[in-house]
């Protein structure tokens, strides 16, 4: 393929002048360029020469500058510009410095898998899964996850490249050729055979990268790209455990799942797979790693300028080396800070209840608030600085429920036609997982009104025992979204049979706060109505859920 240096220098529309060649893909060549009217360093994929011919190309190569320009997260190659002259099509987006995931894993090929750096592997894979659960509720499935389509930058920075075959999961098939487009080692078994996409194609690419990042090669391998591709039609891949004999049996039951054929049976969410990933590292038995620093996450971005060869500065940390911990270790981690939180939960109900008539409940709840960090009331979320709603007051104290007294969460969706009746089943712990940043969330729908598919759908939250709900905050990053509020001493299989709602509220913008309810009960509905203010496809954020009881 001849190398187009004649461009160098060539300015596009008047404004990107091309500096140098970068690289060259199966499409493309990539240019590093200055954009003369913001000032600013810019990254021009240019289509091949003997594509722009080809209409089918050239519509593929466009759609990838609609579906990039519509996705914004720190972990996704920002798209600027589209450009169509008479020989040029191409793209300008953000220039990234750094090295591939493929660079980095190579580097290590020959590193025991027992000391490869977990921490670092699992930084990398919750990036990547954050990047696709932006994608993906935006329509776009990436189509070709791979290690060399995952850049890892100085300051700890992932970054998801390369849409350059992504397309919207709602348009019509460009490769009715039946030709993959994504590299056989990583592509889903659907993809193989052709069917249609949506993101759990992508969870499968990661779950391929995951384990050869951790097992020390791809799960499938065959003597040419078609026999590749074809392998994970015929079978299992060899168990990580064999590979990898110091993967947990809980990381190793993660990867399985990621790879599973039926894509009704892997994690139906990026963002599903990387919470399975966080609860199988703290297993009491994983092995002890290195973590980040603040000071490494937290480290200004690098020029542009800066050398590729300085870009691995964040991931050249190295594994720790530590043996794993004995079976008294382990248990040491888990028993001595549940004694310890037993105790300061106790403190805090025996001074909950000396807490009107003596001084020595003050100072006892004023000590275990101490032994834990705790605030008496905690800050409003940041999504929404300017709630001032009052906190309700009582002459018998009111003590909030901990994050231990919601012991678990479903979804629940009974007016869908699927037979489990969830919705993003893997998503709804993380309203009670105490951090604003993680969020459930409802699928995307065409309109507000769900698409007149149902009249709603929401989440269930059990609590340790029947209490008596005096308020109920929700807290939600969606603006114009309505919801309900139920009771009930257990789960109602649909909505008639949890009763009245306790309250509702509509045209909601950050958080909704329910006070002085009458409702008394172990189980708790959140219902939501309407799907608020955005854009197709439409849905509800809800990032925490916390009650106070009396």
């Amino acid at each position: 393929m001849a190398v187009p240096q004649h461009l160098t220098g060539r300015r596009l529309r008047n404004r990107y002048r091309l500096d140098h060649l970068l690289g060259s893909g199966g499409m493309a060549h990539v240019w590093a360029a200055t954009d003369e009217v913001l000032e600013r360093q810019v990254a021009v994929k240019i289509l091949h020469d003997h594509l722009q011919s080809d209409a089918k190309f050239v519509s593929r190569f466009r759609a990838e500058a609609v579906s990039a320009a519509r996705l914004s997260h720190p972990s996704i190659v920002s798209m600027y510009d589209q450009i169509s002259e008479p020989d040029i099509e191409a793209i300008v987006m953000e220039l990234i410095t750094g090295v591939t995931f493929r660079s980095w894993l190579d580097e290590r090929a020959t590193t025991d898998r027992a000391e490869i750096d977990q921490d670092t592997v699992f930084h990398v894979v919750g990036r990547v899964s954050e990047a696709l659960d932006e994608a993906h509720r935006n329509g776009v499935v990436h189509r070709d996850i791979k290690p060399s389509n995952i850049l890892l930058c100085p300051d700890g920075r992932v970054v998801v490249a390369d849409f350059g075959i992504a397309k919207a999961s709602t348009s019509a098939d460009l490769t009715d050729t039946g030709a993959l487009l994504g590299t056989a080692r990583y592509v889903s078994p659907e993809q193989v055979r052709g069917e249609e996409l949506d993101g759990r194609s992508d969870v499968y690419a990661l779950s391929v990268v995951l384990y050869e990042a951790l097992c020390g090669r791809p799960p499938f391998h065959g003597n040419n790209d078609l026999a590749t591709a074809l392998a994970r039609l015929q079978g299992p891949p060899v168990p990580p455990r064999q590979l990898a004999p110091s993967l947990s049996p809980e990381l190793a039951a993660v990867i399985e799942r990621g790879l599973a054929v039926d894509p009704d049976d892997r994690f139906q969410s990026a963002g599903g797979l990387r919470i399975a990933l966080e609860r199988a590292r703290a297993a009491p038995h994983r092995r002890a790693v290195p973590t980040p620093s603040k000071s490494d996450s937290s480290a200004p971005p690098s020029s542009h300028a800066a050398a590729d060869s300085a870009a691995d500065s964040y991931f050249n940390r190295s594994a720790g080396t530590e043996p794993p911990l004995t079976f008294a270790e382990s248990e040491r981690t888990w028993l001595v800070p549940t004694m310890v939180l037993l105790f300061v939960v106790v403190a805090l109900g025996v001074a909950a209840l000396l807490l009107g008539v003596t001084d020595a409940g003050q100072r006892l709840l004023d000590q275990a608030r101490d032994a834990v960090g705790a605030n008496p009331e905690p800050a409003p979320a940041a999504f929404d600085p300017t709630n001032t709603a009052p906190v309700p007051t009582s002459i018998v104290p009111t003590v909030a429920a901990p994050i231990g007294a919601i012991v678990s969460a479903r979804s629940f969706d009974p007016e869908t036609n699927d037979a489990d009746r969830a919705e993003n089943e893997d998503l709804v712990d993380l309203v009670f997982d105490a951090d604003p940043e993680s969020a459930w969330q409802t699928e995307g729908y065409t309109t507000r009104a769900f698409g007149n598919l149902k009249s709603g759908v929401g989440f269930m939250i059990e609590l340790d025992e029947i209490r008596s709900i005096d308020r109920v905050e929700v807290r939600s990053s969606t603006s114009g979204w309505a919801m309900e509020l139920y009771v009930a001493d257990g789960p109602g299989a649909g909505l008639a049979d949890w009763g009245p709602a306790v309250a509702s509220a509509s045209g909601l913008g950050g958080r909704a706060t329910f006070t002085d309810l009458d409702g008394r009960g172990q189980w708790i509905l959140v219902w939501v109505t309407d799907l608020g203010d955005d854009p197709p496809p439409v849905r509800v954020r809800i990032a925490d859920i916390t009650v106070t009881s009396s």
